[in-house]
């Protein structure tokens, strides 16, 4: 193919051009001024001759002649391999129709196809399965799929993109069910530059039901209730009112709500631990829907504790006083009540009170009516005394008995008359006091059962020697505990014990046999671990599920889904699963860390949804993909999304069943032309030249220019002078 164009060179530079091209202006008004003045027209038409011929002669014109060849068309075929197109037939006829088109395309001499497939990995992975017209096989071939959160066809595009020169583009098609997440909010100014059109698979008549979150918190105040909006959507629509939806939470119990469809419907949670709470929703069956696997919603709720309140009453002032109250005021979260008993009711009263710049003890306030506030009480020091009456002890006791968390830090007094454990506290406190008080110097140091707790596990790591030796500094004072119920995790003088932990009903008890953790705190002999050890005991007092010691985790994995068990003395090996379709399997649990007491179990799965552990009276859950993934929400065939590529781009909406679910014809059509009709698509042609060669001869060679001017310089001289 031969192309010719003019093309110029100017013999001057750009400057020398614009002074003349002025000075040429001044001639030509110049010569309407003598035709103004009637002059003979010869003069006029001769000097503006000159003027033509010598902008003609500076320009220095040539012709170009382009020698090359035709470059064929583009057009690119994006095939929709997301997982809802692996409902009913979609997936094969995706398949079908893109074969079509490559071989329609390919026959168009002027046209190359180029054909990508989105997310097929996923897609291959789906085609495994028996597929069938049931919403229940079309569950299976989607739980295949559930790493895919969106359908992202337009990000397939832009990569396919890189590897096609924009000018010769001439069409994207679609072949989709129209469910696409990633469509640019302006496609008018993209670069695609060329009509997109859309083959719709699915049909206009299918049915679905689906539920959804409309409003859903992600964090929660423990105690406290949550309200969740969801609404249940029958599409198009039916003639169902209400359905029935059933809730499940972290121990999987179950409630049955009415809900009306169509509507928002409110529903209140209770945030009854921190950490995770896991909800899940599923609502009833419609008949004759496409799939069951968007009947189900998860909700995630973080639970967090609001400004815990921690009650702290010191017997009597001490060198460790401010070891608790610095510890508990670092914390922004926490909220201190601290008294300190300066003047008990036994010593003498020799000043009067109303000269007492004292604080009197709110027994009552504290100990009766807000007592269910506090999140921890710690006692330090205390001894028994006559401020707390025995009714008073017997609230702590019901208070931790219900689920509430209390810690004794031990002095002198603990083993002498005044003993706590001889009030209502004595059936709670984890070890009785001995009648021994040790005075010698000991360093604390771990228990077998210390390194496998979490309050405790690795904190000998923490100060080392040099030769990697722990080494804490000492204390000098320590009780005789005797009869220790429940786990001791530190012991010090003789390896008796010093940190004895305890459940007590619902509730959680610790206490420490010295008041000499404070030396830590002052760095004495390079002190120790004093605040990370005492965070750690508040918050599994305060049961944060980091920090439990009999625990059951489960997680997703690569493969599937994993479950751990955290233990301290014999467990049972077995544990219950149940998946998400309601299968249960039994799991064993193999150790794989004896030290730290920790085993494990994996399960090789590909089901999405929410998997239930439970074991020994513990629960756990784990989510294997996304939680409701758009892409598993509307799986309905539909055109919603691509009307506005089509009215942006001028490409042509059409659906796969009205065409017999064959592929439309296409047609070769110039850019100012219709690119698309009831049953065809057009792609346009880009008349894209390849060039080989280019040759360029000279309009005015210099000689014959020369001479041309002379010629012209000689004519207008003759004519002027005639007129003399």
């Amino acid at each position: 193919m031969t192309e010719f164009e003019i093309i110029t060179d100017p013999l001057v530079s750009d400057g020398m051009l614009l002074f003349l091209g002025l000075l040429s202006q001044v001639f030509f008004f110049y010569t309407v001024y003598l035709l103004l003045r009637k002059q003979p027209i010869r003069f006029a038409f001769a000097r503006l001759l000159m003027i033509g011929l010598l902008a003609i002669i500076l320009l220095n014109p040539s012709l170009r002649k382009i020698e090359g060849e035709q470059q064929p068309n583009i057009a690119l075929v994006v095939l929709d391999q997301s997982p809802s197109q692996s409902i009913n037939d979609r997936a094969d006829l995706t398949d079908q129709v893109g074969k079509e088109l490559a071989q329609t395309l390919s026959d168009m001499k002027a046209v190359d196809v180029r054909l990508v497939s989105s997310q097929r990995a996923a897609h291959d992975i789906a085609r495994s399965e028996t597929t069938s017209t049931t919403a229940k096989n079309n569950d299976r071939s989607l739980q295949a799929a559930y790493q895919i959160k969106k359908t992202q066809l337009f990000q397939t595009i832009d990569q396919a993109l890189t590897s096609i020169p924009q000018n010769r583009l001439a069409g994207i098609i679609l072949v989709t069910d129209g469910q696409i997440h990633d469509i640019p909010k302006d496609l008018t100014y993209s670069t695609y530059g060329v009509p997109i059109h859309t083959l719709l698979t699915g049909s206009k008549s299918e049915t679905d039901r689906q539920i959804k979150l409309i409003n859903a918190p992600s964090y929660g105040i423990v105690g406290q209730d949550v309200t969740v909006t969801l609404r249940v959507t029958d599409l198009p629509n039916s003639s169902a009112t209400h359905a029935s939806v059933y809730l499940r939470d972290n121990l999987g119990l179950k409630k049955i709500y009415k809900v009306p469809v169509g509507r928002d419907y409110d529903i209140t949670l209770n945030i009854d631990h921190g950490g995770q709470n896991v909800f899940e929703f599923e609502t009833e069956e419609l008949n004759g829907e496409l799939s069951l696997i968007n009947n189900k919603a998860a909700l995630i709720v973080n639970g967090v504790r609001d400004r815990l309140k921690v009650l702290l009453v010191s017997g009597s002032p001490h060198a460790g006083e401010r070891t608790w109250r610095n510890l508990l005021k670092a914390d922004p979260s926490v909220d201190l009540v601290h008294f300190t008993i300066l003047r008990p009711s036994y010593k003498g009263r020799d000043t009067p009170s109303n000269e007492l710049s004292l604080i009197a003890f709110p027994v009552r306030e504290l100990f009766e009516v807000k007592l269910k506030e506090f999140d921890l009480i710690i006692f330090d020091r205390y001894k028994r005394m006559n401020i707390l009456p025995p009714s008073y002890l017997q609230n702590i006791v019901d208070y931790v008995q219900n689920g509430g968390a209390f810690l004794e830090a031990s002095g002198p007094s603990f083993a002498s008359s005044y003993s706590m454990y001889t009030t209502p506290l004595g059936q709670m406190i984890p070890a009785k006091p001995g009648s021994t008080i040790y005075r010698s110097p000991f360093r604390a140091t771990l228990t077998q059962m210390g390194h496998r707790h979490p309050v405790t596990t690795g904190l000998d790591t923490r100060y080392l020697d040099a030769d990697g030796t722990p080494h804490w500094g000492r204390w000098f004072r320590q009780l005789d505990l005797l009869d220790p119920q429940g786990s001791v995790l530190l012991s010090g003088y003789k390896n008796k014990p010093l940190l004895v932990l305890n459940h007590f009903g619902k509730g959680r008890v610790a206490q420490l046999g010295s008041d000499q953790i404070w030396l830590w705190s002052r760095g004495y002999e390079g002190g120790g671990p004093q605040a990370e050890l005492l965070r750690r005991l508040a918050h599994w007092l305060m049961k944060e599920p980091d920090l439990e010691e009999n625990n059951l985790t489960a997680s997703s994995t690569a493969t599937g889904v994993s479950v751990e068990r955290k233990y301290l003395t014999d467990y049972a090996k077995d544990v219950t699963m149940i998946a998400p379709d309601g299968h249960k399997e039994t799991l064993t649990l193999t150790d794989i860390s004896e030290e730290e007491g920790l085993a494990r179990a994996d399960f090789a799965t590909t089901q999405p949804g929410i998997y239930r552990f439970s074991s020994d009276g513990l629960s756990t859950v784990a989510i294997l993909g996304a939680i409701n993934p758009p892409e598993l929400q509307d799986l309905r065939a539909t055109d919603g999304p691509v009307k506005q590529v089509k009215e942006q781009t001028g490409g042509g909406i059409l659906w796969l069943e009205d065409l017999g679910n064959k592929a439309p014809a296409i047609r070769l059509v110039d850019e100012s032309s219709y690119t698309a009709g009831r049953s065809w698509i057009g792609i346009l042609n880009r008349h894209v030249l390849q060039t080989t060669t280019i040759s360029r001869l000279p309009l005015l060679p210099g000689l014959f220019a020369l001479l041309l001017s002379l010629f012209a310089l000689l004519f207008l001289w003759w004519r002027e002078g005639r007129s003399v």
